[in-house]
């Protein structure tokens, strides 16, 4: 499966120690991406000694060591630029952004969020109607 994976996500998975890898396997087996308008969001947090500026670095380095394919696109507001490539190259989108969760959703695009800070849900499953 492809996953397209965001600033908030990434920031909020590091904070929470979480092995992004292992836990998409769950799903299926991930072939991660990452917008450059990400990139260049976590690089401009990444400066200073802030929190924020500890796991931007940390987001930085996991995205080099784990592959990550690095997307080009045309500049633009980054969320929306992952909500069209998504449904454009029929992908899934980790985020922890609620506005986004609500765009994606609404478009039929599977989404990954964490829960109780340490593990990955798709919150399709979470909102399927038991019976």
């Amino acid at each position: 499966m492809k996953v397209m994976l965001d600033t908030s996500f990434l920031l909020a998975a590091m904070e929470g120690k979480i092995d992004i890898v292992s836990e998409l396997q769950k799903f299926d087996r991930p072939e991660l991406y990452v917008l450059d308008l990400v990139m260049k969001e976590l690089k401009s947090f990444s400066a200073g000694r802030s929190r924020k500026a500890f796991f931007s670095r940390l987001s930085l380095d996991f995205i080099q060591k784990s592959g990550t394919e690095i997307v080009k696109t045309v500049r633009g507001q980054t969320d929306r630029r992952i909500v069209s490539y998504a449904i454009n190259h029929e992908m899934w989108v980790c985020t922890m952004d609620t506005a986004m969760k609500k765009m994606l959703r609404k478009r039929g695009v599977p989404v990954v969020t964490i829960r109780q800070g340490k593990y990955l849900v798709n919150i399709h499953q979470l909102s399927r109607p038991r019976g």
